[in-house]
C-alpha cells in the first residue's frame, strides 16, 4: 500500500483484521491508520531497536499487559496519531 506520504509503506493485515505488520514505515496517513487500529482493537504497537518500545491508544490496556512485556518494551499510552508518531520516533515515554 503506497500512502503517498514521505516514504510510503507496505501494510499487511492478518486474518480477521486482528493483526497487522509493516514492512516500511513513514508518513502521517500511516500513523493515523495505526492509531485507528490501536483504538479499535486494544492492541499494542511495538517497534524493535536498541531500546524496543511500544504504545497503546487506551491507557486501560497497560494494566492488562504481562509484566515481562511492560519491562521489555515500556509501552506508553498515546491519545492521538501525533503522540503515536512522537512515541515511535523516541520523543515520548
Amino acid at each position: 500500500m503506497d500512502l503517498g506520504d514521505r516514504d510510503g509503506a507496505e501494510l499487511y493485515y492478518g486474518a480477521g483484521g486482528n493483526s497487522m505488520m509493516l514492512a516500511h514505515y513513514g508518513g502521517p496517513r500511516l500513523v493515523a491508520l495505526i492509531f485507528d487500529f490501536l483504538q479499535r482493537t486494544g492492541s499494542v504497537a511495538y517497534w524493535p531497536g536498541e531500546a524496543p518500545c511500544g504504545a497503546v491508544a487506551d491507557a486501560a490496556v497497560l494494566a492488562t499487559l504481562p509484566q515481562d512485556m511492560v519491562d521489555t518494551i515500556r509501552p506508553v499510552a498515546v491519545a492521538s496519531p501525533e503522540e503515536l508518531d512522537k512515541a515511535i520516533c523516541g520523543h515520548v515515554g
